[in-house]
C-alpha cells in the first residue's frame, strides 16, 4: 500500500469512528469511484458497509460497478430492499450482469425479483449468453431511432432514451423488423437539417459484430476501427445490444492479465490465493493499457 492510499484510509476511519458521516460524504463525493473501491478494500467489513451508506445513491452504483462479486453482495445486504432495488437500476446492465451471473440461481433469482418485470427480463436475456462472447459483456442500454422519420424526430427520441443509454455519442438506426441498418453520430444529427429523412444521412456500412463473437475478437475490431461502441446483432440483424470501450477495456486487462500469468505457468487457482500478487499484475496491466491495445492488436 502507498503512502498516499494509506493516509487516505486513516483519514477515513477516523471519520467514522467519529460518525462523521455528512462530512465523509461531502469528501467522498468529488472522489472518482474506483479510488473508492480501493480504499474499500482494505477497510474490515463493518467500516466497508458504513463508508458505502454515507454516499449518494449516483455515487453507491458507480462503486458497485467496480467491485467484484463476493464485495457486492457484502455491501448490498446493508441496504434494505428498496433501496437495493435503488442500486441495481442505477447500474449499468452489463455491469450487473457480470456481478451475478456467478451466483447460484436462487441468489440470481432472489436478486431480479428486486426489479420491475421488463428489467429482469432484459438481465435474464444477457445471462443466457457465456459470458467470454459479445452477447455476455453487451449491454441492452443504447439509443435506436427508425430508418423513415425526420432528423427532427430522431432528435426526439435521442431525447426520450438518452437518460437510459449507455452512450449516446452513436444512435443505431432500424427497420421496424428492428434490424440494424445504418448508424449515425449525435453531432451528424444535430447539424442536419430538421427536415432531412434518416435513412438519407446514416451510414449504411456498420461495424457490428455477432452476439457470440468471442470478446477477443470484439476487442480487437473496437480497436482497429477506433469506436466507442460496438453494436451486436444476432444472425438475422435484429440489434440485441451494444458494447462500450470501458467493457472492452476491461476485456482487454482480463485476457492481458491471464497471459501474464499463463507465462509465468501459475494457475487461475494459484493466482487467486496469491491476492496481494493479484492486485500488483492488476494494477500493472492498468497502467499500460494503451501499451497493450497497440501491441495486441
Amino acid at each position: 500500500m502507498d503512502d498516499a492510499l494509506e493516509m487516505e484510509i486513516l483519514k477515513i476511519t477516523e471519520k467514522l469512528d467519529q460518525n462523521k458521516f455528512v462530512e465523509l460524504n461531502e469528501y467522498l463525493e468529488d472522489m472518482h469511484s474506483a479510488d473508492i473501491v480501493e480504499i474499500i478494500m482494505e477497510l474490515e467489513e463493518e467500516n466497508r458497509k458504513k463508508l458505502i451508506s454515507v454516499l449518494s445513491w449516483d455515487k453507491i452504483s458507480d462503486v458497485f460497478e467496480e467491485v467484484e462479486t463476493p464485495v457486492f453482495i457484502s455491501l448490498l445486504s446493508a441496504f434494505t430492499k428498496d433501496q437495493k432495488r435503488m442500486i441495481l437500476e442505477e447500474m449499468g446492465q452489463d455491469d450487473v450482469v457480470d456481478l451475478i451471473a456467478s451466483l447460484d440461481d436462487d441468489k440470481q433469482k432472489e436478486l431480479l425479483s428486486l426489479l420491475n418485470r421488463e428489467e429482469a427480463s432484459e438481465l435474464k436475456e444477457l445471462l443466457v449468453y457465456d459470458e467470454d462472447t459479445a452477447g455476455g459483456i453487451m449491454t441492452k442500454d443504447y439509443i435506436t431511432v427508425k430508418k423513415d422519420i425526420t432528423v427532427y424526430q430522431a432528435i426526439e427520441e435521442v431525447r426520450v432514451q438518452a437518460s437510459e443509454a449507455e452512450t449516446v455519442y452513436y444512435v443505431y438506426v432500424v427497420d421496424h423488423m428492428q434490424r440494424l441498418v445504418g448508424v449515425l453520430s449525435l453531432r451528424e444529427l444535430i447539424v442536419t437539417k430538421a427536415n432531412k429523412i434518416v435513412e438519407e444521412i446514416m451510414k449504411e456500412q456498420v461495424i457490428q459484430v455477432n452476439v457470440g463473437t468471442d470478446q477477443e475478437e470484439v476487442a480487437r475490431m473496437v480497436a482497429k476501427y477506433n469506436l466507442i461502441a460496438i453494436p451486436v446483432v444476432e444472425n438475422n440483424g435484429i440489434i440485441k445490444g451494444i458494447i462500450t470501450v470501458d467493457d472492452i477495456i476491461d476485456v482487454i486487462e482480463e485476457e492481458a492479465t491471464e497471459d501474464i500469468y499463463k507465462f509465468a505457468g501459475t494457475t487461475e487457482g494459484e493466482y487467486k490465493i496469491e491476492d496481494s500478487f493479484q492486485k500488483r499484475i492488476g494494477a500493472s496491466v492498468s497502467s499500460r493499457l494503451p501499451w497493450l491495445i497497440v501491441t495486441v492488436f
